[in-house]
């Protein structure tokens, strides 16, 4: 049994440490089960054993390690995503609440982000600021990664199936995003 004691982060329902035996992997535990937390982690894992090859050789998503019995529970080992000088990577909601990012950068990665989803055919059912880490390689390069939400909800995942609509369906949830994203970002002049 691990017991788990550095919290890198929070979500709707699960909490994330780093593994204390292996500092480039995290820990994933449910703190929220009730409140759709069970379904959501199931249908994720199911996603991950499903399209584990094509997680693999995209930079978008940590790769799953499989579960690992904590104190907490049942945790679920994923990579730990760090930046070039080590330090764990922070949520593109940092760098857009503190305006390290540009508009125009943030498109840029999101149009990296939106090819790298549909070159290697992974689904991600929406994203949100807090999901979405920036790995920095340098200290004025990096790119998205996408740490919860992977999968599909739908009981036929057509979208998987071809090329075309998947494509539709990425742009389509990249499109709300930035959408979303809009009153909270600086512009840059001309």
């Amino acid at each position: 049994m691990i017991n788990l004691h550095t919290k890198i982060g929070r979500g709707r329902h699960r909490i994330c440490y780093q593994h204390p035996q292996d500092n480039t992997k995290c820990i994933k535990v449910l703190y929220n089960p009730e409140d759709g937390g069970k379904k959501e982690v199931r249908r994720e894992l199911g996603y991950y054993r499903k399209r584990a090859r094509q997680i693999e050789h995209s930079r978008a998503v940590p790769d799953f390690h499989g579960t690992v019995k904590t104190a907490h529970g049942e945790g679920y080992v994923f990579d730990l995503v760090r930046d070039y000088d080590g330090s764990v990577s922070k949520t593109l909601g940092h760098y857009i609440e503190n305006n390290a990012l540009s508009a125009r950068e943030i498109d840029r990665l999101l149009y990296e982000l939106r090819n790298d989803l549909i070159a290697h055919n992974i689904a991600t059912m929406n994203l949100k600021e807090y999901n979405i880490l920036y790995r920095k390689l340098s200290e004025n390069d990096g790119y998205l990664v996408v740490i919860d939400n992977i999968g599909e909800s739908e009981f036929v995942p057509v979208a998987s199936l071809f090329s075309f609509l998947h494509r539709r369906k990425v742009d389509r949830i990249i499109g709300r995003f930035m959408q979303s994203l809009e009153s909270k970002l600086v512009s840059e002049p001309g």
